[in-house]
C-alpha cells in the first residue's frame, strides 16, 4: 500500500468525520427553564412542567431573540433503559412546532405550551422504551421570525426519575425545510458581468464562488430568497460578506434584516457599502439573501469570510437553497 494512497484514504475519512461533526453540533443553552421570555405560567414546582434543571436550547445563541424560518432544527439525545417494556413521559414546551421521534419512529406533533394549562395539550407524551440505548429526536420548526427554542424533560413512568432533559449535551442538525437547491449559472470569473470587480487583488476575490439563480432563465419582477447555514464556534465572532447581485439583495442573518445592496460588478464606485459586517451567533447561523430582479438577467454571487479576510465560511453554490417570494 503506497504512502500516497494511505494519505488520501486518511484525508477522505478525516473529511467525512469533519462533515459529520459540523452537521451534528452541540445545542446551545439560551435560557434556564424558569427564566426566559416564555414566563413561568406552566414551568416550576407544582406546575405542568416541573423540571427546572432543564434548559431552553436552540441551534445558536440568537435563537432567544430572532430565529430563521428557513430552517428546521432536529435536537437529539440518547439515554439508557434497562427495564423491558418500560414507559416514559415526555414533558415538552416548544416555540413553535415539534415533531417527536423515538428510535427513528415518528410519535406525535405538539406546539407551544408556555401560556397556560389549555396551551399545554396532549402532554406529557407517553413513550414505550426499547431495552438498551434509546434515541430521542425532536424536530423543531419556527413559524415566525421571532424567538425559537425547545424545553423538554423525559421522566420514568413514576413521574420523578429524569431520563433526559434538554441541555448543551444534546446535538442538533438543521435542514432547509424542503426548499430546492439553487442553480449554478456561471463561474465567478466567467459571466456576462465581467471581471472588473472579480478576481485576485480585486474587490471580490473568491473565484470559487458561483453565480446562482433559481433557474437558468431569469423572470423580471420576481424575488428569490437564497439561504445557507454555517457553523461558528467562536463567541462574539464577526464575518465579512462580499456580494454582487443583479439587481437588489436584502441580507438577513438568523432571521434579522441587516441591510440592502445592489449591483456591484461594474467598478469600485458600483461596489458600495461592501463588504457587509455581520455579528455571528455561536452555533449554526442562517444567512439568507432576498434577490429582486427588476429586469433582464438575474443572479447572485456571494462569499462570506471570517474577520481575518481569508477564512471562507460560506460561498454561493448549488448547495444553497431557495424559495420564491
Amino acid at each position: 500500500m503506497s504512502l500516497l494512497w494511505q494519505n488520501e484514504a486518511f484525508l477522505h475519512d478525516y473529511l467525512i468525520i469533519c462533515a459529520y461533526l459540523s452537521l451534528h453540533a452541540d445545542a446551545v443553552e439560551i435560557y434556564p427553564a424558569g427564566s426566559s421570555p416564555y414566563g413561568t405560567s406552566n414551568i416550576g414546582p407544582g406546575k405542568l412542567f416541573t423540571d427546572t434543571q432543564a434548559k431552553w436550547i436552540w441551534c445558536n445563541s440568537a435563537g432567544g431573540v430572532s430565529a430563521s424560518i428557513a430552517i428546521a432544527a432536529t435536537f437529539t439525545t440518547t439515554f439508557l433503559n434497562t427495564v423491558a417494556g418500560a414507559e416514559a413521559l415526555l414533558n415538552i414546551i416548544v416555540d413553535d412546532i415539534a415533531e417527536i421521534y423515538l428510535n427513528g419512529v415518528y410519535i406525535t406533533k405538539v406546539q407551544w405550551g408556555w401560556n397556560n394549562a389549555e396551551d399545554y395539550t396532549n402532554r406529557p407524551v407517553r413513550l414505550t422504551l426499547a431495552t438498551g440505548t434509546n434515541t430521542l429526536s425532536i424536530r423543531v420548526q419556527n413559524t415566525w421570525v421571532t424567538a425559537a427554542a425547545l424545553l423538554a424533560s423525559l421522566v420514568g413512568s413514576n413521574g420523578s426519575t429524569v431520563l433526559a432533559r434538554t441541555s448543551n449535551a444534546w446535538t442538533y442538525t438543521v435542514d432547509a425545510m424542503g426548499a430546492p437547491n439553487a442553480v449554478e449559472i456561471y463561474p465567478a470569473g466567467s459571466s456576462p458581468y465581467g471581471t472588473s470587480n472579480i478576481g485576485p487583488g480585486k474587490l471580490f476575490t473568491d473565484t470559487q464562488a458561483k453565480w446562482i439563480w433559481c433557474n437558468l432563465n431569469a423572470s423580471s419582477g420576481i424575488a428569490a430568497t437564497f439561504t445557507t447555514t454555517f457553523l461558528n464556534t467562536v463567541a462574539g465572532a464577526e464575518a465579512l460578506l462580499n456580494i454582487i447581485v443583479d439587481d437588489i439583495g436584502e441580507i438577513y442573518l438568523n432571521g434579522v434584516y441587516i441591510t440592502k445592496v445592489q449591483w456591484g460588478w461594474k467598478n469600485s464606485g458600483d461596489y458600495a457599502n461592501r463588504p457587509v459586517h455581520l455579528a455571528l451567533a455561536t452555533g449554526t447561523n442562517t444567512l439568507s439573501i432576498c434577490v429582486q430582479n427588476t429586469g433582464g438577467l438575474a443572479a447572485l454571487l456571494a462569499s462570506l469570510v471570517g474577520s481575518d479576510g481569508c477564512t471562507i465560511m460560506a460561498r454561493t453554490s448549488n448547495a444553497w437553497t431557495y424559495t420564491l417570494d
